[in-house]
């Protein structure tokens, strides 16, 4: 991602952000279904172009299926680990919690 975000570029016609620059070099686009979900994101990094797809609580990137969301975190299929977030009072997230999936075969 972009830290330390410059400006954004534009919005789409329900004023969400489709486009965030830090410099010349580095951007962020943002695409967006007709019912507002985040459908897609291109990274351009020191001229190393990311992309990722999101469908519904699955995350592709580079065409790999990196994340799985629940309602309590989510999962990393390379990893197989499950990453659980323990909220406060508010829902604010204050620690995330990792777990490795083992399987037992019997």
């Amino acid at each position: 991602g972009l830290r330390g975000i410059g400006s954004i570029g534009w919005f789409d016609e329900v004023n969400r952000p489709k486009q965030y620059y830090k410099d010349a070099a580095n951007k962020v686009d943002y695409s967006y279904d007709a019912l507002g979900n985040k459908w897609g994101k291109t990274s351009v990094i020191a001229s190393t172009t990311t992309a990722t797809l999101y469908y519904g609580p699955f995350i592709y990137t580079g065409g790999t299926l990196t994340r799985v969301l629940t309602p309590e975190g989510y999962y990393n299929p390379a990893t197989g680990n499950y990453y659980y977030y323990l909220r406060d009072h508010l829902r604010k997230t204050t620690l995330l919690i990792t777990i490795k999936c083992q399987i037992a075969i019997q």
